[in-house]
C-alpha cells in the first residue's frame, strides 16, 4: 500500500489595511519594491481604503492587480 503524499501546510490566511490619503508620489516608487522583496507580503490580501484623496493616489494603487481599493469620502470633519 502506497503512503498518501504529504499535503504543505496551508499558509495563514493575512489581511493588510493600508490608510491611504494623497500618497501618491510615494506609491508608485515605492510600493513595487516592498511586494517583491517580501514573500509573505505577496502571500497577503491588501486592501487600501482612500480617504478623499485629491491627487492620483488611488489610480495608482488600482493598476496593481492584487490590490483592492476601496474609496471613501474624507474623514477630515470628524473629531481627533
Amino acid at each position: 500500500m502506497k503512503a498518501a503524499a504529504r499535503q504543505p501546510a496551508a499558509l495563514p490566511s493575512v489581511s493588510i489595511v493600508v490608510l491611504n490619503h494623497n500618497y501618491e508620489r510615494y506609491v508608485a516608487r515605492r510600493w513595487p519594491a516592498r511586494r517583491a522583496g517580501a514573500r509573505w507580503l505577496r502571500l497577503a490580501e491588501v486592501v487600501v481604503v482612500d480617504d478623499g484623496s485629491t491627487d492620483r493616489s488611488s489610480d495608482v494603487y488600482e493598476r496593481f492587480r492584487d490590490v483592492r481599493v476601496v474609496s471613501r469620502p474624507t474623514t477630515a470633519s470628524l473629531p481627533r
